[in-house]
């Protein structure tokens, strides 16, 4: 594809080179699933295969901050888990909670599913999802990410970042399963009462029922003392934060 798929949100420049997961989370692969060239099983993608011209300067720039939220949310989760394998060994009688913008990262999500349906090049996004990425609209309700989970799955034990496209019968690309440092997420744009029910059993790998639960708002340890909050509100501000801050100057991907 040589052409910015956010071109319905405003003017384009010239055309950059892109990558379709954010450098700054990116070791040296990724690991795909469902799209049409990698239907039948995952697909490892070397990092400097993970490039494409799918979004001009000017709107790349402007989606800065939702990559800024992704690395936040790595940082975030590996400090979690860090903590929660720390307590485990050494008793800590005073309780710890990490908070963390979730609906930057929520965008950020469907930003990654954009650009690897680009690899697709009769593939153009609806008008509305563009208008979300780009923060001029909101999610309808009931829409945007949700949490897939069995009873007793724990967060940041992955580091590796898992695609896989949906596809509704009738309906083609819907949304997307992914999953981000052990959290696996469910993505949708469409507004239809079936798709909950739909998504979980293309999921189910492992032979297991998934539950489903939108915007979640906190995973707890509370054996340990330690939770982590995440603000849906899109008013929450990551750069002052302070664990953020320090994890941002100390940390490697």
């Amino acid at each position: 594809m040589n052409k910015c798929w956010a071109k319905t949100i405003s003017p384009c420049s010239s055309i950059s080179k892109e990558h379709y997961i954010s450098k700054c989370l990116l070791t040296d692969s990724v690991t795909i699933k469902g799209f049409d060239w990698c239907i039948d099983g995952y697909k490892e993608i070397g990092i400097n295969s993970l490039t494409a011209h799918c979004l001009c300067k000017t709107h790349n720039e402007m989606l800065s901050n939702l990559d800024a939220a992704a690395y936040d949310m790595w940082l975030i989760l590996k400090e979690y888990n860090r903590v929660i394998n720390v307590r485990k060994k050494i008793r800590c009688d005073c309780y710890t909670s990490f908070k963390i913008d979730a609906s930057l990262f929520e965008r950020w999500c469907f930003k990654t599913f954009c650009n690897m349906l680009s690899m697709n090049k009769e593939w153009v996004p609806d008008e509305n999802l563009v208008g979300m990425i780009f923060g001029k609209q909101q999610f309808p309700e009931k829409c945007g990410i949700s949490l897939l989970f069995n009873i007793g799955d724990k967060a940041g034990l992955s580091e590796h970042i898992k695609i896989q496209e949906i596809k509704h019968e009738k309906l083609g690309p819907v949304g997307f399963i992914m999953e981000f440092k052990g959290l696996k997420l469910f993505g949708s744009w469409v507004m239809r009462e079936d798709l909950i029910g739909y998504v979980p059993k293309q999921f189910n790998e492992d032979g297991k029922n998934k539950n489903v639960l939108f915007h979640f708002r906190k995973m707890e340890y509370p054996e340990i003392k330690i939770n982590l909050l995440f603000d849906w509100s899109g008013k929450y501000d990551n750069t002052k934060n302070k664990i953020i801050k320090y994890l941002r100057n100390n940390n490697n991907i």
